[in-house]
């Protein structure tokens, strides 16, 4: 298992899931009495990491994460050892995707405003 037998739960499953909304849940398995700490780096040989987390819980769910690629590795704390890394990718919608959206929405905000406008001069007409 790696790490002081400490693994990522599902590994395979946040692997290949891309995250839409920049959030994932991570849970790993441990010792009951064992503290953990999750580090977050931008490269796979964690250069330079972040700790994202450290305590006695067997998950986190962590959100912020920016567009792109994001790795996490988990460990004893204080050992030195840790899992193999795991890559969580996030993607927002795409900007084409996007545009295609507020392009709509223009058009409905226009044809209520439209309706509106039309709807108020008919019944001042009648």
């Amino acid at each position: 298992m790696g790490a002081g037998e400490i693994e990522f739960l599902e590994r395979d499953t946040i692997a290949n899931k891309v995250s839409e909304d920049g959030s994932v849940t991570l849970s790993w398995s441990k010792a009951d009495e064992v503290i953990v700490e999750l580090q977050q780096a931008v490269g796979a040989k964690f250069e330079n990491p972040m700790t994202r987390y450290s305590g006695n819980d067997a998950g986190s769910v962590l959100t912020g994460l920016s567009e792109g690629e994001h790795y996490f590795r988990i460990g004893e704390k204080g050992t030195g050892e840790w899992s193999e890394p795991l890559e969580v990718t996030v993607e927002f919608v795409s900007r084409r995707t996007l545009f295609w959206l507020l392009g709509a929405g223009s058009i409905v905000v226009l044809a209520t405003i439209g309706a509106i406008v039309v709807g108020h001069f008919w019944r001042e007409d009648s």
